[in-house]
């Protein structure tokens, strides 16, 4: 995934949009804005390898079909923990998380926009 160049400390922490390659044309970049997605999901937490690579094939479809109707939306990466899942994802707005829910299957019970990022290295900022 591409990022944008950074030209301080203080300037990575600023704003949560991140570039990232096009979902449509991996060749180009687009600045689009970073969510967290909380999913309740029974059971999640005690899911096998199989289970879950199932679910990820399940998501990744989802999003293929997404894309190829131009719809701006990616996946990061996701935790799983309890019985809980929290998705990071890009997308173009919101209501491209919901239609991703929807049509996965995948509960999305709270989506947060995320508006800025710290790590140990604000401290040095």
């Amino acid at each position: 995934m591409a990022r944008r160049a950074r030209t301080s400390k203080s300037e990575l922490h600023k704003q949560a949009p991140t570039e990232v390659s096009s979902p449509t044309n991996p060749t180009k970049s687009v600045t689009m804005p970073r969510y967290v997605i909380e999913r309740d999901i029974p059971q999640i937490g005690s899911a096998d390898r199989e289970a879950l690579r199932q679910a990820a094939q399940k998501s990744n479809g989802v999003l293929a079909e997404m894309q190829a109707e131009k719809k701006p939306i990616q996946w990061e990466h996701s935790y799983v923990a309890g019985e809980k899942t929290f998705c990071i994802y890009h997308a173009g707005n919101e209501a491209l998380i919901h239609e991703h829910a929807k049509r996965s299957g995948f509960p999305a019970t709270k989506i947060t926009a995320v508006k800025k990022m710290i790590d140990p290295a604000t401290a040095d900022a």
